[in-house]
């Protein structure tokens, strides 16, 4: 779903203590092709991409929709246009940490 607004250039705000931290939110629906792993796109711009910095985004949280799984992660870890991830299975880890 495409958000309502598109301006401010992240989805969330969290606030902890005073402190806010903005949030981009980046989905997939499924594992990539028959392989064990999640791919997300985790840069911005619809013609030329470009990766989020941490002057834009504090996190983003990647959003695996078929096993309502989420990471959550710093622009930092994101070296390149997108980021696989691997589901760790037998765990119960599917709740986002703290900020």
């Amino acid at each position: 779903m495409a958000p309502m607004e598109d301006f401010a250039g992240y989805d969330l705000v969290a606030e902890k203590n005073g402190k806010f931290f903005r949030i981009q939110v980046k989905t997939t629906s499924k594992t990539e092709g028959d392989k064990n792993y999640y791919r997300f796109m985790t840069c911005t711009g619809n013609k030329g991409k470009t990766s989020y910095s941490k002057n834009k985004i504090d996190y983003m949280i990647l959003w695996a929709m078929d096993e309502d799984l989420f990471w959550l992660v710093r622009p930092s870890d994101c070296n390149g246009p997108t980021k696989k991830l691997y589901p760790k299975t037998g765990s119960s880890w599917r709740i986002v940490n703290d900020l």
